[in-house]
């Protein structure tokens, strides 16, 4: 209200209205803008809408990545592990008064490295007794479902000794004794180990004799010579006679045979060793 006063004293007192017009800010969107999450994991995000006139707001977004949901104002999401990388999400909304605003979320998904899966191991057994101078065949049924390569290597005793998959073990004479055969699979996280325990039995192998030339001599004449042997073992080697001619000698300690050939004839002398 308001009154106005003349010189004559007389007051006359009205109202007056005054009508302000202003402009209704647009509607509000909060959430977090930016997360990360790894492949496999379970994220999720409120997106909150505000209208200052407390209409209610209906959010849109644009397209969502493969898997993810929005529903009642929540993103959801679980990456499969193929879908590492950077994803970028709008959330819009409009009001009463067609006023729209926008804002954008950025998701960081990280890549997980998953172990190498092994399906099957050849042979399913862990104890062997095996001889010298045989084998064993090993193979391990790989796949990575990350499509990486994983690496194979083998270890007897602690010490690499193939990287190939198939492996096969191959004894020798000096094998004997009992061994420990891991085949390690790595990949650039995880490491997984397979383990055998293989006894090498010993095989004794025959001694090798010299050949011993046949003697041509005359009557009244001596023989002598040394029956040599050697064993690929190095076995201590006993010597035996199993024939001799008629006075002939021979010593086992030494090798040598001695015999005076009285007679014309073919003699014959028979070793063993």
């Amino acid at each position: 209200s308001a009154a106005v006063k003349d010189w004559g004293g007389n007051v006359k007192i009205g109202s007056v209205y005054v009508k302000f017009i202003g402009t209704t800010p647009p509607p509000l969107l909060t959430f977090e803008e930016k997360t990360t999450v790894e492949e496999g994991k379970y994220t999720e995000v409120s997106v909150h809408a505000y209208d200052f006139n407390k209409n209610p707001l209906n959010v849109t977004t644009s397209k969502l990545p493969r898997g993810a949901t929005f529903d009642n104002g929540v993103f959801r999401w679980i990456p499969d592990f193929n879908q590492a990388g950077h994803y970028t999400i709008t959330f819009a909304t409009v009001d009463s008064k067609n006023q729209r605003i926008s804002r954008t979320m950025s998701i960081d998904v990280q890549n997980v490295n998953r172990p190498p899966v092994i399906s099957a191991v050849e042979p399913s057994q862990t104890n062997f007794v095996i001889n010298e101078d045989s084998s064993l065949y090993f193979r391990l049924n790989i796949t990575d479902p990350d499509n990486d390569h994983p690496s194979v290597k083998w270890l007897l005793d602690g010490k690499i000794v193939s990287s190939s998959n198939p492996f096969t073990y191959k004894t020798k004479f000096n094998s004997a004794g009992t061994h420990i055969l891991v085949a390690r699979v790595e990949d650039s996280t995880f490491l997984q180990r397979f383990m055998w325990n293989i006894t090498v039995d010993d095989v004794n192998r025959a001694p090798e004799m010299n050949h011993i030339e046949n003697k041509e001599v005359d009557v009244g004449d001596k023989v002598r010579f040394t029956v040599k042997a050697k064993d690929p073992d190095n076995d201590y080697l006993v010597y035996e006679a199993v024939k001799l001619p008629y006075g002939a000698t021979f010593d086992p300690d030494t090798g040598i045979f001695n015999w005076l050939a009285r007679d014309k004839g073919t003699y014959e002398a028979l070793f063993r060793v």
